[in-house]
């Protein structure tokens, strides 16, 4: 179900996330040092979790790492030199079809974290999260039928 969850971005998306992954390179944020494998959350799965993932925990998927693929939720792990975030989605039905639930958790890595993410609040609150749900900047959720 959520084989496919990269939605097609605008061209401001695009420029922006091409701009933090040049910064990020730049500067050396996304470096395998600063993702090493024992601090991610995929041990902390039970077993009966890491059998029922439709996609192997600890997978990478581009920059994320697969924490789990169930039927109708799934959440992803990426960590570098600016956050310790997770994607969580789900998937519910609804009268009019499925509503699809999205939230980001970050934790924080360094005193920079909370420098990081001031700077990028604007983008993402009013530019890059409204267009990968394709919603007003306000909604939670949104329903598909």
């Amino acid at each position: 179900m959520f084989g496919d969850r990269r939605p097609h971005t605008n061209h401001a998306v695009r420029a922006l996330f091409a701009l933090r992954f040049a910064v990020g390179r730049a500067f050396g944020w996304d470096a395998e040092r600063h993702d090493p494998p024992g601090v991610s959350y995929v041990h902390r799965l039970s077993e009966a979790d890491r059998a029922q993932s439709q996609a192997a925990p600890g997978t990478r998927d581009g920059p994320f790492r697969v924490l789990y693929v169930f039927g109708n939720e799934a959440v992803y792990e990426l960590r570098n030199a600016t956050v310790h975030a997770f994607l969580a989605l789900v998937l519910t039905p609804s009268p009019r079809g499925y509503t699809l639930y999205l939230a980001i958790y970050v934790k924080p890595v360094s005193r920079f974290t909370t420098l990081y993410m001031a700077l990028i609040d604007p983008f993402r609150r009013l530019i890059v999260y409204p267009t990968l749900v394709g919603m007003p900047s306000n909604a939670g959720s949104r329903t598909y039928a």
